[in-house]
């Protein structure tokens, strides 16, 4: 699988599923991610397919899932996500100090009006 196909929402699922413990199913993929059960099972099956995750048990919804090393290598190589967020100047730099103590947050700044520069630090994934 190409590393530039594999979506945010793949790594929300497999996230779920790698996070999970005994049998995972699309309905249980489905709660912990936020999604349909249809596109749970869709996006299931599609990383199965592409070597992302291995099907353990089952067939259709009740198949159940394990992350395969192909899918913790891309999880491990999508560790952080950047996070644009939008808030009132008079309080960006204190609210960019409160989300350095939060737990998980690997850095947070005032970045200025928008995300436009020729040197974006998020590498264009603002857009």
């Amino acid at each position: 699988m190409d590393e530039n196909s594999v979506t945010t929402e793949d790594r929300a699922v497999l996230r779920a599923v790698a996070a999970y413990t005994g049998n995972v199913t699309a309905a249980d993929v489905a709660r912990l991610a936020g999604i349909s059960r249809q596109s749970a099972a869709g996006t299931l099956a599609r990383l199965a397919q592409d070597g992302l995750l291995s099907r353990r048990t089952g067939q259709g919804a009740r198949s159940a899932y394990d992350v395969t090393s192909a899918g913790r290598a891309e999880l491990e190589r999508n560790r952080t996500t950047c996070l644009l967020v939008e808030v009132d100047g008079r309080l960006a730099s204190e609210i960019a100090v409160y989300l350095q103590s939060v737990n998980g947050v690997e850095m947070a700044y005032e970045h200025g009006n928008g995300c436009c520069c020729q040197h974006c630090p998020h590498k264009g994934n603002c857009r």
